[in-house]
């Protein structure tokens, strides 16, 4: 069963709750022109995290069951390592960072995807 609700948020520095955390999700691009009743109910369901530096957050191929709004701090985005023709391993491959505002995992909470697309670690 896939989760539809706000599940985790990511928040390096310190936990957020009641009124921050809504105003978090309400300030999101995903959720800005949605309704107070909406936002608020995603308030409700959602779940402060901490993640230290180094820490993954979600492991590209792992089940998609949870999306999250950075709170404070930078993430890195990467791509798993891959063979190359000659079947050496590529390293793993930073593609983006991620910083307060952005979101992740909406594919889960969308309904688009099952896995995992990249793995995300808190830098």
């Amino acid at each position: 069963k896939k989760s539809c609700g706000m599940q985790g948020m990511l928040v390096p520095t310190e936990n957020l709750e009641g009124d921050l955390l809504v105003k978090l999700i309400s300030d999101s691009p995903l959720f800005c022109n949605t309704s107070a009743a909406f936002v608020s109910a995603l308030g409700a369901s959602a779940q402060s995290r901490i993640y230290m530096s180094g820490e993954v957050v979600v492991r590209e191929g792992d089940r998609c069951e949870s999306m999250f709004i950075v709170a404070s701090g930078e993430l890195g985005v990467f791509e798993q390592a891959q063979a190359s023709a000659a079947g050496r391993l590529r390293p793993r491959v930073r593609i983006a960072g991620l910083t307060s505002g952005s979101v992740l995992g909406e594919f889960a909470a969308l309904g688009i995807s099952d896995s995992r697309t990249t793995t995300i670690q808190a830098e």
